[in-house]
């Protein structure tokens, strides 16, 4: 029996995301020139470093604020001081970074010191037999890999480079879509990894779909924090060719993630949201749209950029942010956080004051608000009255999905009821059967416009909505 979580009419319990807009200011580069611009990343003593594959050399260094300390060390080749395809840059320690070569299937240790001369290559850890989009290193001297040949989501090697563990897998709408080979639905929803300052924590996104997915990493194992599956990507499983990994994604399809990056306190994100037949195919892996969450895996604040970005880093305080943006060539930006900071505490401070008046007058409530309700005095409703959206679910929900008898745990699906009856933000909270929570998406997505939520004072809010279903193992 489906369980539906609205709660009474505390107008101060809910859950709240801050939009602000963020103005971007100079960085001073001296005389780096980006090729195409890639991955950026800070070390603690202040270096900003990149991967730049459009230049002669691949990977630069520069003191911030002293851009005539500048260096750039390693050219593509076969050479024992070359690489072939590196795929990200690792901050580790002090001059230690590590890239991911994904044509030598390894992950190398580079130091980038001062000097250009200096000797870049420090050691190479092969992962022969597992292709991976990328891997990164662990706090506990591990290697985590997002996989594709493997039929899992994530896989673990030991310091050696000697598989350990497979975690997860990739993600599916539905049970057809379940039926899509492994390395079929990789190709489709391949991303991005990022591990935290510590490099005990993980954070997934896929380039193709609104996805974003947290762990925390142990010695040996990976725990799921949160996985927010709020969209799924749109393509044709194959192209008909025996053999081939193929997974052409629809013009009409949404992106997902451009890049992200992560700190010990959050996690930073640009999130597209473009179509490449309404904004071409340059546009989508471009956004302006910088989603920062917590830890715990909560969406706490948007940041509306004035200017499109490509890739980012953070500093360590979690002050400035460094991007690559086209202007129309690649140079690199600075945002200053703390900007963020104020506006978020003056956005607060302004929610408090309203929280406390006599009217709770709410203005600009819309769908764009960033004020989400959990309790409300009126909830949301379907037309038909209280008993219309079981009823819905009812007819609607696949009667051939069902829980094992005798198995236990939980499934939850959340929603958000904007003001004008539409849903958005479906997140599945919990999924101790994926399958069960994939069809309540599906249906969650077919339902009618609703009668929104009210405040005690008749203005229509924003209302999450939960549906939770446990099942506990029979009695012995």
């Amino acid at each position: 029996m489906l369980s539906c979580i609205l709660s009474g009419c505390n107008q101060s319990d809910r859950n709240m995301i801050i939009h602000v807009n963020l103005s971007h200011s100079t960085y001073e580069m001296g005389e780096l020139m980006l090729g195409r611009g890639g991955f950026l990343t800070v070390s603690d003593d202040g270096y900003l470093a990149g991967l730049d594959i459009g230049n002669e050399k691949l990977f630069f260094k520069q003191k911030i604020n002293q851009p005539e300390i500048l260096s750039w060390h390693g050219i593509i080749g076969q050479g024992p001081d070359e690489f072939l395809l590196p795929r990200s840059i690792q901050y580790v320690s002090d001059s230690i970074y590590g890239t991911y070569d994904a044509h030598l299937c390894a992950y190398i240790e580079i130091t980038l010191g001062i000097l250009e001369n200096e000797p870049v290559k420090r050691k190479n850890v092969s992962f022969a037999g597992s292709f991976n989009f990328d891997v990164l290193q662990t706090a506990y001297n591990q290697y985590i890999g997002l996989n594709v040949s493997d039929s899992c989501l994530l896989i673990m090697y030991d310091s050696l480079g000697t598989k350990l563990k497979t975690f997860l897998e990739y993600p599916y709408k539905d049970a057809d879509e379940h039926k899509i080979s492994s390395p079929i639905r990789a190709m489709a929803y391949q991303g991005l990894i990022v591990t935290n300052r510590s490099r005990n924590k993980l954070v997934y996104v896929s380039n193709f779909a609104d996805i974003i997915n947290f762990y925390r990493i142990n010695d040996g194992d990976i725990q799921i924090i949160k996985e927010n599956e709020n969209g799924y990507c749109q393509y044709l499983p194959g192209d008909g060719v025996k053999d081939r990994l193929s997974a052409p994604i629809s013009p009409k399809n949404k992106f997902g993630f451009v890049d992200v990056y992560a700190t010990d306190r959050h996690v930073y994100a640009l999130y597209s949201g473009k179509t490449a037949k309404e904004d071409g195919i340059m546009a989508v892996m471009q956004s302006n749209e910088l989603r920062i969450y917590d830890w715990s895996g909560e969406l706490v604040k948007i940041a509306n950029l004035d200017t499109d970005c490509k890739h980012l880093c953070i500093s360590s305080d979690d002050k400035t942010m460094f991007a690559v943006s086209d202007m129309p060539e690649p140079v690199i930006v600075c945002f200053g956080l703390n900007d963020l900071e104020k506006k978020t505490q003056k956005t607060t401070d302004a929610a408090s004051a309203r929280s406390g008046s006599k009217t709770d007058t709410l203005p600009n409530q819309g769908n764009d608000d960033p004020y989400v309700y959990i309790e409300v005095k009126t909830p949301p409703v379907l037309p038909g009255g209280e008993n219309a959206f079981g009823k819905f679910f009812k007819e609607n929900m696949d009667s051939t999905i069902h829980i094992q008898k005798g198995d236990a745990g939980s499934t939850s699906v959340s929603f958000i009821v904007n003001t004008d009856g539409t849903v958005s933000g479906i997140t599945i909270e919990d999924a101790a059967y994926p399958e069960y929570a994939a069809e309540l998406v599906r249906v969650i997505k077919m339902l009618p416009k609703f009668i929104p939520a009210k405040t005690k004072d008749g203005i229509d809010v924003r209302c999450k909505i939960t549906i939770a279903q446990q099942y506990l193992p029979p009695e012995k």
